[in-house]
């Protein structure tokens, strides 16, 4: 019985030492400081994650932006490769210029008609590519060249009608559809062709 209230004497200065520290000002200071440094590294640790998820949520955005320019590009060789070879192949013994060379005499007014409202429209579509940057977008062509929209419409028509007339001895009722590509194809090359902006960024 004396040595347990030995013990028990010998315990209580020590949990009272311990009871005292935790009530201490300097204990309380240095545990706030503590928990300030713990939640400040958990704050920044948490900052951290949202900036790598921001950084590679605009690194996915810049991938797929990449790749529909790629597929973009894709398709547009792809209108003029089908164009060329409509061109080529012909009536599959001579090419789209030789027939209609041949059949120039028999149909001058037409051949006039559909090759010359054919330059008309390339030279304004040229003239949009390298002034008002026609194929960019925030481009102000319709304002700045309001005169483009309705030249271009009204000899386009002309031209349609005119290759309509040459080609259909060759592909009859198929005439519309080979003009659509032959238009699709003439489009989609001018967007190879670079603006006057564009090479003067790249002097610079």
């Amino acid at each position: 019985a004396r040595e347990a209230l030995r013990g028990k004497r010998t315990r209580a200065p020590a949990a009272f030492s311990s009871s005292t520290r935790a009530s201490s000002p300097r204990f309380v200071r240095e545990r706030t400081r503590t928990m300030a440094r713990y939640e400040q590294l958990v704050a920044d640790d948490e900052i951290a994650a949202r900036d790598a998820a921001h950084v590679d949520i605009v690194a996915q955005q810049e991938r797929a932006k990449k790749r529909k320019l790629f597929r973009e590009k894709i398709e547009r060789l792809l209108w003029v490769l089908v164009s060329a070879f409509l061109v080529w192949f012909g009536d599959g013994t001579s090419n789209l210029g030789q027939i209609m060379l041949q059949r120039a005499d028999d149909t001058r007014l037409w051949f006039i008609v559909a090759f010359g409202s054919l330059t008309v429209n390339m030279c304004v579509l040229v003239y949009l590519i390298a002034r008002h940057n026609f194929h960019r977008r925030g481009s102000k062509w319709e304002t700045e060249a309001a005169w483009t929209l309705p030249v271009s419409s009204l000899f386009g028509i002309a031209s349609f009608c005119g290759f309509g007339v040459l080609l259909w001895p060759i592909y009859g009722w198929g005439t519309p559809i080979v003009e659509a590509v032959l238009c699709m194809g003439f489009l989609m090359f001018t967007y190879f062709m670079p603006s006057t902006s564009t090479l003067a960024h790249k002097r610079d």
